[in-house]
């Protein structure tokens, strides 16, 4: 699911900005609360972060552009992370079945070695 980032609004009265800095590229994996880019407004400079986790697809905005109040800057693709967690979550699972196997393969060699009392 893609989803727009756009410019919150910052103080009281500010009502656009300008891109000073990109801290990320098209294809990168970016987590919740990681800065996307730095705006300078009349005020002081903000770092915008991201709303949510997941894959930037668009950077709508260059360095040096003025962003506007509400203005789309960014275009992040949240299945993204869903797909890392999905294969987190495969990995985990895939150990869990795996561990009573390992422990049921010693189990019967620790048997077979036992000897037969007399």
């Amino acid at each position: 699911m893609s989803m727009n980032v756009v410019v919150p609004e910052v103080s009281d009265g500010v009502t656009a900005g300008t891109v000073i800095s990109i801290a990320v590229s098209v294809g990168d994996f970016v987590e919740e609360d990681q800065t996307l880019l730095e705006l300078e407004t009349d005020k002081a400079v903000v770092a915008i972060p991201s709303p949510q986790a997941g894959k930037i697809e668009k950077i709508l905005v260059a360095e040096g552009d003025t962003a506007d109040v509400g203005a789309v800057i960014v275009v992040l693709d949240a299945r993204g992370q869903t797909s890392t967690t999905a294969a987190a979550q495969l990995l985990v699972f895939s150990r869990m079945l795996w561990r009573p196997r390992m422990f049921q393969m010693r189990t019967q060699r620790a048997q077979s070695r036992k000897m037969p009392r007399s």
